[in-house]
Formats: C-alpha cells, structure tokens, sequence
C-alpha cells in the first residue's frame, strides 16, 4: 500500500503536470518513479522532500489560480463562438455589479456591466479561509486581434485580499486559428531550399568561419537555381568570451545574435598567413577565429562612429534585454568565462541589485561594445534577408529557434524565477539514440511562464522572426509535452511534463501572421497521438523526413502520400549523410563511443541498416529514379552522388509543400554535423562544406539536382493546403 507522502507527491505531481508515465519507441509502458516526481517537484519550486512539505506544497498549488480575481492571461482564439475568461470572486462578492474595461492594442477600448450573480458558478473552494467561486466572464465578440488589457472596476479589487492580475489588469491575447502561410504555398507551388550550417560556409572573404556575407552570397546563387529558402541553424548569441562553447542549440540568449557571424573587411586582416590555414581547414577552429574577431572588432568599435540614428533606434528596440545581455557580458569578461554566474558574488547574481546597476555604469563602454555588435549582426542579417527578397526567394531565410539555452547563460540569468532548478530536458530512448538524451538545458516551468503572460515565450518568438520569413521550431513536441530529467540521473528515468500548448500555438500564429513568417515545427521523435493535426490545424508546417516516412510494412510512403504542410528532406543535422548511411559510418561510430546499450542491440542496428538500405533502393526503383535489379552495397559505395539526386527527387515528387537538400549529400560527405549523445569527443558542429559557396553554387550535381527539383517540384501535382488529415 502506497504511503501518505508518495500519495500527496503523486497528486501534487498531477496538478504540476508532471505525468505519471509514458510509452517508449517500442511502445512499452515505463511508470514514473515518486524519486523523479520529487525531483521534479522540486526543480519546480514546490518541495516535497517530507509529507509535511509535499502536503504545504500541494495547497500552495492548488490554491494558487485562485488568489487574484483574473487569471495573469486569458489566450483567445478569432471565431471563437463564446469567448470567456475565468473570474475568480469571493462569495459575498458575487452580490456586486461588476464594471470592465478592455483597453485595445491598436487605442480605444470596449467597456461594459455586468452582474456577478448570474453567472453559472463553475467550481467552489476555502481559499485561507474565505469561500470562493469559480465563474466565467463572456467576452465580448470582435475584438481585433492583438494583445488587449482587462480591468475591473476598483470597488471590486478593493473587497479582495489579493489580485494576481495587479492593476494593469490580465492581459487578454486575442490569436488567429492559422499561423501565415507564404502565398506561393497558399496558391499550391512547391518549394525547394537548402539546409546549411553557417560557420560551414567557405569563402575567400571570410575568417575562417561562415559569415553573413557568405550567406548573402549564398542567397543570391541559391535564388539563380531556383531555390526558395536557405534554412540555417540557430543564430543565437553564444559566448564571445568562451570559443570553445559552440553548439547553437545551447546558447546564452536565444533572443540575440551570434555576433561570431559578423562579416568584417580584409583591411582589418593582419595575419594574411595565419588566416590562409583558418579558412582551408576542414573544421572550424572556433578557438582561433572568434578571438581574432573579437580583437578586430574592438578597433572597428574604437574607431566607428555607427549611424547614430540607426543604432539608437535599435538600442531602443531592444528594451532591457539588450542592455541586460551587455552587462551579462560584461560581467562574464570580469568574472571569468569559465565561472558560471551560480558562482559569482551573491549580489551579482541578480540582475536586478544595486551592485549590478553600479557595475553597468562603471563598464558601459564594455557594453555598448557588445550592443554594438548585436547591431552589427542584425543589420548584416537584415542585408541577407533583403537579398532573399531582391532574388525573388520566398519565404526566402528559414531561421531555427533552439528548444532552450543554456544554464548558466545570459537568459537564465536575467530570468531565474522563469527556469527549472536541478533539472534538465531530453528525450526518452528511440531507435537512434537508444540510451536516452540529456541536452544539459534548463526548462521553462509551465506555470511560470502563464504567470508571465508568456511575455518571454512572446519575445523569443519576435526576435527569431524579425528577418526571416520562414522559422524551424527545433522540438516543437515541447510546446504540448516536454522530457524531463532530473539532474545527474540517467535519460531513461526521466517524465514528460505538460505544456499549455493550445495558447502557445495561438501565440505563435499570431506573431507569425505579424511578422510574415512560416512556421516549420519540428515534430520527430516520441509523437503523441494527434499532436500533427493539431499542428495542421494551426497551419504549421510538420516535418517528414524520407528516413523516417514508413508504411506499417517498412517501405517508404509513396511521394504523393506526404501531407502538403509539411517540410520534407532526407534526413536532419543529427542523422547520417545520405555517404555514412551506405557506409554504416554512424553506426561505426556510435560503436566507438559506446552509444549502444548492449552488443545485441549494435547487431541489430546493424542487421536494420543492412535492411533499410535496400528499402531505400526499393523506393527509388519503383519511381524509376535508379537502375532496376539488385544494386548492391559496393554499387552504392561507388554512386552515392546518383543515390543522393534520387532520393531528393523522390521528394522533390511528393506532395510537401517545402523540400530542403542538404549539400553535404550530392557533395559526397562522409560525416554526419552533429553525433547526438557526444560532445568534445566528436567534432559536433565544427564541420566545413568542402567547397567554397561560389564552386558549391557552379558544382555539377548541385546544378543537376537544382535542374531537376525545379522539374520534379513544378510538375508534381498540386493539392490545397487545408483539410488534409496526416498524423
């Protein structure tokens, strides 16, 4: 019989969102344990190390919604037949008449009357002794969409004890039903992009790492083949001060740049020679090159004057966040960059004391410096945008926005309260990483970010779209359910906890329509039943990779059996080359790394690839896209360029909306970017394409298979982008 404390865990666990289980890839049930719940309790804010403190805790949760008189947000979506809020009252209150005020976006406001007492009660309960009930305030229909502000009137708030709402009152987020659509789509074109790694790019001009010059170089070529997009990798601001600390999808900010991306002159180069090896290496010695920049840009700093104008509107745009991430900067320099800001003076942990107001005015040099630099970036970033538009390329950039950042980074820092402590998430194990993830990266806590009025979520969403016309939203599984880990124990021993998906997807079409950006999600991994017609409905693009895309007897889903909202490529950054998938080169190395719980289990990734090599030739055969027969192992070692043309015409045949080619795969590269499950002991995210952008752009079967994409993707039947069902 389970004891009271694991009892009372296991229902503050359920209030929490914390779920009690969940099935793996092979579709068995693994439990919870009460450990992990508690652990993740904890990180949460709500410790239940004792009965005692799970019992306070769960009051404390329970009773939480209901001490203001309006929830801190209300997320509404257009068309809505009844819209309502929650209106939590006392119940001697319910006597009074109840004055509201909405105040527009746009000005103006919509104000009513309204008596308490005829509402349906919902749900009563003792609050600290008072009765209270639950009700629902209807809305009123029309509203524009927007982010609006209701208040009530002050006789009311005065016979309450507490209002969460505070007194400018709770924020009323008024979404469409679909995020934006790029035209072409909406008319029924297909589109065809690439999918490159910007530090990867090679030029002439660069430090030895790709640039935004390059990729506007890129862009312009790219748009001449006929392509679309270019979709990059995350461009988060990183650590400038830390070269060492590289993958974009742990970074400090993911509001800002990475400013290791910014172009500079060859004027400001000194080391001609010294230069020559960083740009003809095949991986990018990101411990070379950033400081050099640095360095470089310091005496640009020193000696420009920006467009004063320009700059301080941008200054102006960033609102705090800029200032806060100069001084986090700032601080890392004065500190160390290899102490972590848990480890820094008590006072200079919160961003908010008077010893960091003081260090800000003391340093502000320092920090218009790293102001400056994001300047710099996103003008550059803006210049490549614009070359999209000037090449008729649409929806032309496709940014990534990381599923989180790093612990001890800019974000955490200015938001500690919005972040789980002693936690982090992953992923559960699935067929290619069979022991489990840890990305070593904090969680947003649901409740928090509700509390917030998603005001964080609302301004990664804004800084991710401001240049870019599409968005790839890595992990986007994470805005209904997230992977839980607590810290230090193994990926399989972690839970799934509950986001409010509904409101983050209404919140994302809404910036979405705003800033005229697409939304890719993407949507592999563990996917709960009907999370991709959700996705269809809120008019976000899935993503289905050839890989991945199987009919329940293995073969590969016919092309014209994709769904057209979706996002279609052979494979992804953390998968194979179409090289080291004939080659077994990933399984070699995950061998070598120990990836593999047991030798039974290497055999049988072994015994699979061996299987679905053939299954992928089998595919390619039925739409006469390879010779027919047998074509073994040594044959496919030898034409992996034709293979590669193939599988991306097999795609640029389906009926996905979007297709995007990897160059690494008609170029015949051998290694995969990115080996999930190492780190330092793989050179993860450091890879170069081994040609420069100008020769990759003139290379032979770049041009084949730009030639026959534009054929494949312009003949291809047409179909509309809505009603479609595909999960």
């Amino acid at each position: 019989m389970p004891s009271l404390h694991s009892v009372t865990i296991n229902r503050l666990a359920r209030e929490a969102g914390i779920h009690s289980g969940f099935r793996d890839v092979r579709g068995r049930w693994r439990d919870v344990s009460v450990a992990t719940k508690r652990a993740l309790l904890q990180g949460m804010g709500f410790p239940a190390s004792s009965a005692e403190e799970a019992a306070a805790s769960l009051t404390a949760l329970e009773q939480r919604r209901w001490l203001g008189t309006l929830p801190s947000v209300t997320v509404i979506t257009e068309n809505e037949p009844s819209p309502c809020c929650d209106l939590f009252l006392a119940t001697a209150d319910l006597g009074l008449r109840l004055d509201w005020r909405i105040e527009l976006e746009q000005g103006g406001f919509r104000e009513g009357e309204l008596a308490p007492a005829g509402l349906t009660v919902e749900e009563r309960k003792q609050v600290a002794g008072v009765e209270k009930v639950r009700l629902r305030l209807p809305l009123p229909q029309g509203l524009p969409l927007g982010y609006h502000t209701l208040a009530l009137n002050g006789a009311l708030r005065d016979s309450l004890d507490d209002s969460r709402d505070g007194p400018g009152g709770m924020s009323l987020i008024m979404a469409p039903a679909r995020a934006h659509i790029p035209e072409k789509l909406e008319r029924g074109q297909k589109l065809w992009g690439l999918a490159v790694q910007l530090y990867g790019l090679r030029s002439q001009q660069n430090w030895g790492i790709g640039d935004f010059a390059d990729l506007q170089q890129l862009v312009s070529g790219a748009a001449a083949l006929g392509a679309d997009t270019i979709a990059l990798n995350p461009l988060h601001a990183l650590f400038p001060g830390n070269p060492a600390h590289i993958s974009p999808y742990g970074p400090s900010s993911r509001e800002f740049l990475n400013t290791g991306y910014i172009a500079l002159p060859h004027s400001q180069v000194h080391d001609e020679e010294g230069l020559t090896a960083l740009r003809s290496s095949s991986l990018v010695n990101f411990e070379a090159v950033l400081p050099l920049k640095i360095r470089a840009l310091e005496q640009r700093f020193n000696s420009d004057e920006p467009e004063a104008a320009d700059y301080r509107r941008f200054v102006g745009e960033g609102e705090s966040g800029l200032r806060d991430l100069g001084v986090f900067q700032a601080l890392s320099e004065h500190f160390g960059h290899d102490t972590p800001w848990r480890d820094w003076p008590a006072p200079y942990r919160n961003p908010a004391s008077p010893q960091v107001a003081e260090f800000a005015r003391d340093h502000h040099r320092r920090i218009d410096f790293f102001c400056y630099l994001q300047w710099l970036a996103d003008r550059q970033l803006e210049n490549a945008a614009a070359a999209c538009e000037a090449g008729g390329m649409a929806p032309g950039l496709c940014l990534d926005l990381a599923v989180g950042s790093d612990r001890w980074g800019a974000e955490t820092w200015r938001q500690q309260s919005l972040f789980a402590t002693g936690v982090s998430i992953g992923a559960p194990p699935d067929a290619f990483n069979l022991l489990g993830q840890d990305w070593g990266i904090p969680p947003m806590t649901p409740l928090q970010l509700k509390e917030q009025a998603y005001r964080p979520f609302i301004r990664m969403l804004r800084a991710n779209m401001r240049h870019a016309g599409a968005l790839r939203v890595d992990h986007i599984l994470g805005w209904q359910r997230l992977y839980w880990i607590p810290e230090g124990a193994s990926p399989d021993t972690g839970s799934y906890v509950s986001y409010p998906f509904d409101d983050m997807l209404a919140i994302a079409a809404l910036e979405s329509h705003r800033n005229r950006c697409a939304i890719i999600g993407e949507d592999l991994g563990t996917v709960p039943r009907g999370f991709r017609n959700r996705l269809r409905k809120a008019g976000i693009f899935s993503t289905r990779l050839l890989h991945f895309e199987r009919t329940r007897d293995g073969r590969h889903v016919a092309p014209d059996n994709y769904p057209r909202l979706a996002l279609a490529s052979v494979a992804s950054h953390d998968l194979p080359t179409l090289r080291g998938f004939i080659t077994g080169q990933d399984l070699r190395l995950r061998s070598r790394y120990r990836l593999f719980p047991s030798a039974e289990e290497r055999y049988r990734a072994i015994r699979d690839r061996v299987r679905d090599r053939r299954q992928l030739v089998e595919a390619l055969q039925r739409e006469d896209l390879l010779p027919s027969g047998h074509l073994p192992g040594s044959w496919l070692r030898r034409h992996v360029r034709e293979l590669a043309i193939a599988a991306y015409r097999y795609l640029g045949r389906s009926s996905a909306g979007v297709e995007l080619v990897y160059p690494e795969d008609p170029l015949e590269v051998l290694d995969q970017i990115n080996l999930p499950g190492t780190t330092d002991e793989h050179p993860n995210w450091r890879r170069k394409l081994p040609l420069e952008v100008a020769d990759l752009l003139a290379d032979q079967a770049m041009g084949e298979m730009a030639a026959h994409l534009n054929r494949e993707r312009d003949t291809s039947g047409t179909s509309t982008l809505h009603g479609e069902t595909n999960d």
